[in-house]
């Protein structure tokens, strides 16, 4: 297998690492019963082993809405959502915010949000964040009450270029 590194053609700093392997697919495959292919398509869903390991669970939140979640400006306010195609994995997301005390109760839905400050900074307690331009956004909220756009992060990076990954805040 050969792996290689790829760039976001957007412009935005996102590096992938692919790995071509038969070998990891069938091991992924039969260990955790992952479904070859795309998550959305074959209706992933997480692994037993995660599920019922608080630990993996909590990194797998974290892996999940630092690549597919949103934190940051909402109107006037802050905000951490996560969203997927997969009703699969947005109903196991929801459920485990509620079996890890982040919120008392969160319906299984397509978008799944969190707007009070409360259930906000549980989720970074205990979940984190290793996504740069979250962790700004959140930070410069928390010290200023700045909202940033998506464009006006960039110019935060040097600022937080030391914080240790993954961050538990607040």
């Amino acid at each position: 297998f050969s792996p290689h590194i790829t760039y976001d053609k957007r412009g935005s700093k996102t590096m992938y690492l692919t790995i071509c392997s038969r070998e990891i697919c069938s091991f992924l495959n039969k260990k955790y019963n992952l479904p070859f292919g795309d998550k959305i398509k074959n209706n992933a869903n997480f692994p037993k082993e995660i599920i019922s390991n608080p630990v993996l669970i909590k990194t797998c939140l974290r892996g999940l809405n630092d690549t597919d979640g949103f934190m940051g400006k909402s109107g006037k306010s802050f905000k951490i959502a996560f969203s997927s195609s997969n009703p699969g994995l947005s109903n196991q997301f929801a459920e485990s915010l509620v079996s890890l005390s982040i919120v008392k109760k969160c319906k299984p839905k397509e978008n799944i949000e969190l707007c009070n400050s409360k259930s906000i900074n549980k989720f970074l307690k205990y979940i984190g964040s290793s996504n740069l331009r979250h962790i700004v956004r959140f930070k410069e909220f928390k010290k200023s009450g700045k909202l940033l756009y998506k464009k006006e992060t960039k110019d935060y990076y040097n600022k937080y270029k030391n914080v240790s990954l993954p961050f538990l805040g607040p």
